[in-house]
């Protein structure tokens, strides 16, 4: 090419640069029946899109036109071309991801039943550890369109729908005026982000959020009835009520549905089950006692007694909304959960599980919210008029906590080797890489110590942590804590001088969470060797005699009274356990 014409093309360029817009964007449909007109006036034809349907956009151009003063943007809907009212459709980025091919067999199979590239390694290490496993992806809803992202985020979002305890201020929405429940926050989009990607809670625990809840039928129910009474975990609630785990058995057997997860729920819902603070601490929550009238003197509104009604799944109770005690009392009490029996309570707390499983069967599990991920997040709903309503629970954190409560009860019950069906959902245009949350300058689990601990059945004074029975190894107990940890905590359990400790917890140990520590105390471990014996009565009685004095924790542990001395009646209490007559309450 000669110069002269070089430089020609050179100013070409320059007077005229090359347009190229590697970026392409949709819109997600914001209305229900909306309207895309084949041109922008109001007299064009037009066909209705509905709620949450994805649509292509031409170009970012806004057309003027009639009776939509934002003006329009130009879409394709399926061949055609149409205008839709900018007011009444969301536009975001398009992810541009080129996919790897499958490099083993196990990403072959995920690939050809739908799952994405990124969700491959978390899924097929579960597979190699899990062989009878079945991870089933969930990517569109019954009319075939397809779940946005970035919608869901938004939609999940919005001030009043999800909440948490965390001192994160990023996780914070501080521009939702609507009341929570006490020492809660409404949530931020990057909160959000984090609870509502699957590819977060791709492990040996949590991956149980995405359980299907109808019950697996290779496990028999006498095993799915001892995995129910691990959940509970010998709690203040179980040991108040030793039938639940029978009750809950004869409730969801004929309905197919698994004990394990309505056990977990109502641990979720009432913890340890034990009121502890006000009047009435250290007994049963008034919601689950049945009593609520003879506590309050307070009867329902119609005037009706509401004693000998049962509540234990908070069916009723909402964030904000008075007295939440009442309200799921009053539930109960209009639903008929409970009142059978004027001389077995039994038979009244049985009538109360029935009806809390039978309300979650119908509005949840049998009709396709079947999981505890769809409990919290509606995001596939079986209309797509329905989606993000519907939803169990506004603690975004719950399918975690939750989860961690199944896996448990399944690992002690011997059952992780049984055939789950794991159902997952997969969003359209995710972004590449999950969210990241830092969690190791503030830390929502440390904030709500009390919460976590109380959560898995122990007790939680003033930096000791108790109810922790005897002959409890460390590795059992933090299985039962790490699942309800964030991403970057540092959880070990170590001796007063820093070690990291293996075996039975013996009182003095320490639990430690990033920078807390927090006392492990085992009562009538006065010898600090983790076991209950004679040795603890000689250590109790050197004491008494001045003859070698003990302190710090083991006095804590020595106390078995817990009437705040060290004397002959803890050796009364310490001896009748040696012996088998009666059990140290921990």
């Amino acid at each position: 090419m000669k110069l002269k014409q070089m430089l020609f093309l050179l100013v070409l360029l320059c007077a005229f640069p090359l347009s190229i817009n590697a970026t392409e964007y949709y819109g997600v449909v914001s209305g229900s029946d909306v309207r895309v007109r084949k041109g922008p006036k109001n007299t064009d034809s037009y066909m209705l899109v509905s709620n949450g349907e994805i649509l292509d956009l031409v170009d970012l151009e806004i057309v003027a036109g009639t009776n939509c003063g934002m003006g329009f943007n130009k879409v394709k809907v399926g061949e055609n071309i149409g205008y839709i009212c900018s007011s009444l459709i969301n536009v975001y980025e398009k992810q541009i991801i080129t996919e790897p091919e499958p490099a083993n067999d196990c990403e072959r199979a995920l690939k050809e039943a739908g799952f994405p590239s990124s969700y491959w390694s978390g899924l097929c290490a579960l597979k190699e550890a899990h062989p009878n496993w079945k991870f089933t992806p969930i990517s569109t809803s019954l009319n075939g369109n397809k779940i946005d992202w970035n919608a869901s985020v938004v939609s999940e979002a919005k001030c009043g729908k999800n909440s948490m305890k965390t001192s994160d201020a990023s996780l914070i929405n501080n521009d939702c005026t609507n009341k929570a429940d006490s020492g809660y926050s409404w949530v931020s989009e990057k909160a959000i982000k984090y609870y509502l990607d699957p590819r977060n809670f791709f492990n040996d625990t949590n991956i149980f959020m995405f359980e299907n809840q109808k019950a697996t039928f290779n496990i028999c129910p006498a095993d799915y009835e001892v995995a129910t009474s691990y959940v509970f975990n010998n709690n203040f609630m179980i040991q108040q009520y030793p039938g639940l785990p029978q009750y809950i058995g004869f409730a969801t057997q004929s309905l197919g549905i698994n004990g394990v997860a309505i056990a977990s729920r109502i641990r979720q819902e009432l913890g340890n089950g034990q009121a502890t603070s006000g009047k009435y601490a250290n007994q049963l929550l008034s919601a689950i006692s049945g009593n609520y009238t003879s506590r309050w003197d307070r009867y329902a509104a119609d005037g009706g007694n509401m004693d000998r009604y049962y509540n234990f799944f908070n069916v009723g109770v909402y964030d904000g909304n008075g007295d939440s005690a009442y309200n799921a009392v009053h539930y109960a009490y209009k639903n008929g959960w409970g009142n059978v029996s004027e001389t077995d309570e039994g038979q009244n707390i049985a009538k109360a599980i029935e009806g809390g499983v039978s309300f979650l069967n119908d509005h949840y599990i049998g009709v396709g919210q079947n999981t505890l991920y769809f409990q919290k997040f509606n995001t596939f709903p079986n209309t797509s008029s329905s989606r993000y309503v519907n939803q169990y629970m506004t603690n975004v954190v719950a399918p975690k906590s939750e989860s961690a409560n199944t896996h448990s009860a399944y690992q002690r019950a011997n059952l992780l080797g049984a055939e789950f069906e794991f159902i997952i959902p997969v969003y359209y245009n995710m972004d590449v890489n999950p969210i990241f949350i830092d969690t190791q300058t503030n830390n929502p689990v440390v904030a709500s110590i009390e919460n976590l601990v109380n959560g898995i059945g122990l007790s939680f004074n003033s930096g000791n942590i108790s109810k922790i029975k005897p002959g409890t190894t460390t590795a059992e107990l933090l299985n039962l804590i790490k699942p309800n940890l964030m991403d970057g905590d540092q959880v070990s359990i170590t001796d007063q001088n820093g070690n990291v400790v293996d075996g039975k917890i013996a009182a003095g140990y320490l639990l430690n969470i990033n920078d807390n520590t927090y006392n492990l105390n085992i009562y009538g471990d006065a010898s600090g060797d983790g076991e209950i014996n004679a040795l603890d009565l000689l250590v109790i009685q050197k004491h008494i005699l001045n003859m070698a004095r003990i302190d710090g924790a083991k006095l804590l542990a020595a106390d078995a009274s817990k009437d705040g001395s060290v004397n002959a009646l803890d050796l009364l209490i310490i001896q009748k356990q040696i012996l088998g007559m009666s059990e140290i309450e921990q």
